[in-house]
């Protein structure tokens, strides 16, 4: 690919429903996901404006924590920028954040201008590392496209939706990571405990031919019984995208820092 908006959006993480569609079982399902894989790799850049649900909850609290995204991403080999605002209840806040191939930048308003900010994540794929790790994941059989095949009309495109699971007996240390990666965890200061108290990970994805993705639901649950009192339980993001633009033509210069 380059998964680059599934990467944005599980960065920001402390955090796609589409329209109409029904079930298509005449269609190859590993083939679609295998074309996608493919297809995928021939994306130079893109943008895309997009909406988010990010809800994690916890051990000890009676409700889940839930962060509200719109965003617009700009994507060009191993950099990418987005523009977001985030709502957490009555609290919005907007941001920019710079992800390159080993560095990610938090960028906050401060007296009218931007000021950003290096981050140290837990865990962190670049794009290129993301792709190449679900690939390898597929390929070892450690994650399974399933046989249910769904159409979904989105931005006036047909998608099709395939699920992704994940068996846990087939991972290392290294895909566990990755798995909390998408699933939310990067920037956890100890995500230790997480590996081992995986229990379920599924990712559903809406596809098109052309390499992009067009919707993902990703799903993480824990065994809770060996997790701290403040551990999380579950990791579920929602994300959809809005608008989106193929190969468009981004100067490197519009990734520079603020």
């Amino acid at each position: 690919m380059k998964k680059w908006l599934l990467v944005a959006v599980v960065i920001i993480a402390v955090a796609f429903s589409g329209c109409g569609g029904g079930a298509t079982p005449t269609k190859d399902v590993k083939s679609i996901f295998e074309t996608w894989l493919e297809a995928a790799k021939a994306l130079e850049s893109m943008r895309e404006d997009y909406s988010s649900v990010i809800e994690m909850c916890t051990k000890s609290a009676p409700q889940c924590t839930r962060v509200d995204i719109e965003g617009q991403l700009y994507a060009k080999g191993n950099k990418c920028l987005s523009e977001l605002e985030l709502t957490v209840g009555a609290t919005k806040q907007k941001i920019r954040q710079y992800l390159f191939e080993d560095e990610v930048y938090v960028a906050t308003m401060v007296e009218g201008e931007w000021v950003a900010n290096k981050v140290e994540l837990s865990i962190y794929f670049n794009s290129d590392e993301e792709q190449a790790k679900i690939e390898s994941l597929y390929d070892r059989g450690a994650l399974v496209v399933g046989n249910t095949l769904e159409t979904k009309s989105i931005l006036g495109k047909e998608c099709d939706c395939i699920t992704l699971t994940a068996k846990l007996d087939k991972l290392s240390l290294m895909d566990k990571e990755f798995l909390l990666f998408s699933g939310g965890f990067s920037s956890m200061p100890n995500v230790d405990p997480y590996v081992d108290a995986m229990k379920s990970y599924s990712e559903k994805l809406c596809l098109l031919p052309s390499g992009m993705v067009l919707e993902s639901e990703t799903i993480l649950e824990f065994n809770a019984d060996i997790l701290p009192p403040d551990g999380v339980v579950s990791s579920y993001i929602l994300s959809t995208a809005t608008d989106y633009e193929v190969n468009p033509v981004i100067p490197d210069s519009f990734f520079d820092l603020p």
